[in-house]
């Protein structure tokens, strides 16, 4: 089988899979964000950090540490606390950019010294990924992660069409060499589009504003691709994992998702809703 054919049979299961959790509801979708965080976790301490899954109890830890991070996101009483978390993940991210624009792009990264921080793959993993539990746990649930993923969606797409379309301009090439600036332009605007029609469609809103925000929303998608793909410069790998044929790991599917959601769950509690 092509590596087309195998891209477009598991990104058709993988919609698949994220629109029957999302009908199924909120718990079974919380549970398969953090079956992906988990899977994330794995791809970090084996393929980052070059340590062996089950050689010792650190990959457990890991996964232990990771999930006690969430856990306490599922009990109502504590719920309050989420918001605080969305405020750390929110910091990650902004230090996660100052890596991205600041750190030396053509400097690898000794992975020997940086396995040090190996306790620390699962923490990080919970960061990444909290914001979207928290996303699923508010009000109106379906209409709210529709409206993300139509947002990154419509950046991937975007980007993809118009920058194999009309790309002449790289937009960094040193860090990823495919990406033009045409099709950044292209992406943010169809995810300023698709935003907005989605959130008319669900509560019926509309205006400037909330088009500018889309749009805003793009490009700090694209922000978390691009975060990614020099992580994996630096530590010299070309995907995250080989878990999903032709498209890498699920840190790779869901890098620019996981960057852009605690910023678009702040823009949704005080402008759009």
């Amino acid at each position: 089988m092509s590596n087309t054919a195998n891209r477009v049979i598991f990104g058709l299961l993988m919609i698949f899979g994220v629109a029957l959790s999302l009908y199924l509801g909120t718990l079974p979708t919380a549970v398969m964000i953090v079956i992906a965080g988990s899977l994330i976790v794995d791809e970090l301490y084996c393929n980052f950090f070059k340590c062996r899954r089950f050689n010792s109890l650190y990959f457990f830890e890991q996964i232990l540490f990771f999930a006690l991070v969430l856990w306490w996101q599922f009990i109502p009483a504590w719920r309050v606390l989420g918001y605080y978390q969305l405020m750390a993940s929110s910091v990650l991210n902004v230090l996660l950019a100052g890596y991205l624009f600041f750190y030396p792009h053509d400097k690898r990264l000794n992975v020997t010294k940086f396995q040090k921080l190996i306790f620390l793959v699962g923490p990080f993993t919970a960061m990444l990924v909290s914001p979207l539990v928290y996303l699923v746990r508010m009000e109106s649930m379906l209409p709210l992660v529709v409206i993300l993923l139509s947002v990154n969606f419509g950046m991937d797409t975007g980007a993809w069409f118009f920058g194999k379309s009309f790309g002449k301009h790289k937009l960094w090439p040193k860090i990823s060499p495919k990406k033009t600036i045409e099709g950044l332009i292209g992406g943010s605007v169809t995810s300023g589009v698709l935003g907005s029609l989605t959130l008319y469609l669900f509560f019926g809103k509309i205006g400037l504003i909330y088009i500018i925000i889309f749009i805003l929303s793009g490009i700090v998608s694209q922000i978390g691709d691009l975060v990614q793909s020099k992580i994996k410069r630096q530590f010299e790998i070309k995907d995250s994992s080989s878990l999903i044929p032709g498209h890498g790991g699920i840190y790779d599917r869901i890098d620019s998702l996981v960057f852009l959601s605690p910023f678009f769950i702040i823009s949704l509690e005080y402008v759009i809703l």
